[in-house]
C-alpha cells in the first residue's frame, strides 16, 4: 500500500487513528488492505497536496463520499497497466531438470527424502525403514504418514518385509 499511494506506514497508521481511514482486516500477522483504503489513501494524498485541506475537513469530506464518487480518484487504467509491465522481459525458459520427492515423518525430528520416481528397490528399503522406525503400518492414519509440515504422503507402496 505504501508503494502503491506514496504515502508511508506511519502516516497510514495515523490517518487510521483518525479516522480517516477504516482498520484495515488481519489475517494472522498479515495486514490486508482493500480497494476502499487504496482510494481513500488516494484521496487523503489529493486533498492534502492540491486542496491543503485539514485533517478533519478530509474526514468529513471522505464521509460524504460514497463508494461510485470514490472511484474517480483512481488512476486511469490504462496508466496502470502500463506503468506495471513497463520494462518486463519474459523469464528465459528453464535450464534445470525439475524433480520431485516426498518426505516421510519417521521419528520426532527424523524425516526422509525419496524421490517421487524412486525404483523398487528403493521403495523396498524405504519401506523397511519405515516399518522399522514407526511400525508395520501401525503408526499411519488410513494408510497414509503424515509430514512434519502438515502435508501428507503416501508411504512406500512396497510390500511389508517379514
Amino acid at each position: 500500500m505504501v508503494w502503491a499511494t506514496g504515502i508511508t506506514a506511519r502516516a497510514i497508521r495515523f490517518y487510521i487513528s483518525r479516522g480517516l481511514l477504516p482498520p484495515p482486516e488481519f489475517r494472522g500477522n498479515a495486514t490486508r488492505y482493500g480497494r476502499e483504503h487504496f482510494l481513500r489513501l488516494l484521496a487523503i494524498r489529493k486533498f492534502r497536496r492540491e486542496d491543503r485541506m485539514g485533517l478533519e475537513a478530509i474526514r468529513r469530506r471522505l464521509d460524504s463520499l460514497d463508494p461510485a464518487a470514490l472511484e474517480q480518484f483512481a488512476p486511469p487504467a490504462p496508466a496502470v497497466a502500463q506503468t506495471a509491465t513497463a520494462g518486463l522481459v519474459a523469464p528465459p525458459a528453464a535450464t534445470y531438470k525439475r524433480e520431485s520427492w516426498e518426505r516421510l515423518a519417521l521419528l520426532p525430528g527424523l524425516e526422509l527424502l525419496v524421490r517421487a520416481d524412486a525404483s523398487p528397490l528403493v521403495r523396498r528399503l524405504v519401506q523397511e525403514i519405515h516399518d522399522h522406525c514407526v511400525g508395520p503400518r501401525g503408526a499411519t492414519a488410513g494408510g497414509v504418514a503424515v509430514a512434519s509440515a502438515g502435508e501428507t504422503r503416501e508411504p512406500a507402496t512396497a510390500t511389508p518385509s517379514t
